[in-house]
């Protein structure tokens, strides 16, 4: 049986996850944008849609965030490992995934 939530229910869920959202959304843009991946591109690699990608990326909500967010951040790993760029680890994207128990 699927639960309905009430108003008050999601108005606390959205102000709860918001920030991790944006703080996601972000770094997951600044990481493509370094790279110079184009958001179809990513979105192809991720195995989502540009639409999913742009909320995402936007701090807005999307039904199953980990999962998606951790596809992108995959995705992005993968070019960056195929480059041999090894500047990734010393970057936020680390420190705020494990921060909200991406990984």
């Amino acid at each position: 049986m699927i639960r309905k939530f009430t108003q008050e229910e999601k108005i606390e869920f959205f102000k709860n996850n918001s920030h991790k959202w944006k703080v996601i959304g972000n770094v997951i843009k600044n990481v493509r944008l370094e790279l110079k991946i184009s958001r179809k591109t990513l979105a192809k690699m991720a195995g989502i849609s540009v639409g999913t990608l742009k909320k995402l990326e936007n701090g807005r909500y999307i039904r199953r965030f980990k999962v998606v967010s951790k596809s992108c951040l995959n995705a992005l790993e993968g070019v960056i490992n195929k480059n041999n760029l090894v500047w990734i680890k010393n970057m936020e994207i680390w420190k705020y995934s494990k921060e909200i128990n991406i990984y």
